[in-house]
């Protein structure tokens, strides 16, 4: 094992244990119980730096959670003004994921949540609020695609037309052709989404 003068040379700098700033601090109290002793005991300037960098560093946390808590505040104010059902992200969680939870259709969640996510969902984090439905277009009758299915097995199984079925949920395409397992669709019988 080095010793400390070893392993203050080796390291190129000069640095003192904790055991000897303990002594040098405990002698400072002494003197200054001490009729003796009158003036004020200042620390030794390597200590003064180091409460300097503490200060820094809890500063910069501060403005770290200043910045988060008003990044919070700036997506709570892109949920649309007639939001009707919220929800807040779960770690793990994807788009699927919650529409087949809260009985949304994925094109629903994507449509009302356009200002806060991304159209491949892929920024989604624990703690966001998400919309899932809007005044007057909430559909929640819902179908999770299962591997094998198209939309028009989808539409039959639920009684509902497949003109109504591709209208309700236009990012399937207007051939079915961008169908996939684990999609949330919207098969009501009347029309939710409003395109205009």
């Amino acid at each position: 094992m080095l010793s400390h003068n070893a392993n203050t040379a080796k390291a190129g700098r000069q640095t003192r244990p904790a055991y000897v700033l303990q002594a040098y601090k405990a002698s400072q109290k002494i003197q200054l119980k001490g009729i003796r002793h009158h003036s004020p005991v200042s620390e030794p300037p390597h200590i003064n730096k180091m409460h300097a960098s503490f200060f820094t560093a809890r500063l910069v946390a501060l403005a770290a959670i200043v910045l988060v808590v008003s990044a919070k505040a700036k997506r709570l104010d892109l949920l649309p003004a007639d939001c009707t059902r919220q929800v807040t992200v779960k770690a793990g969680d994807t788009c699927d994921k919650i529409s087949a939870e809260y009985g949304v259709s994925t094109y629903q969640l994507a449509a009302v949540n356009k200002d806060i996510v991304t159209p491949d969902c892929s920024n989604l984090f624990a703690g966001q609020n998400l919309c899932i439905a809007v005044k007057d277009q909430d559909c929640k009758v819902t179908h999770v695609v299962k591997a094998g299915e198209t939309c028009k097995s989808v539409a039959d199984k639920a009684g509902a037309s497949y003109i109504t079925l591709l209208a309700n949920n236009p990012n399937v395409g207007s051939d079915c052709a961008k169908l996939y397992p684990g999609e949330v669709l919207c098969t009501a019988k009347q029309i939710y989404v409003n395109t205009a």
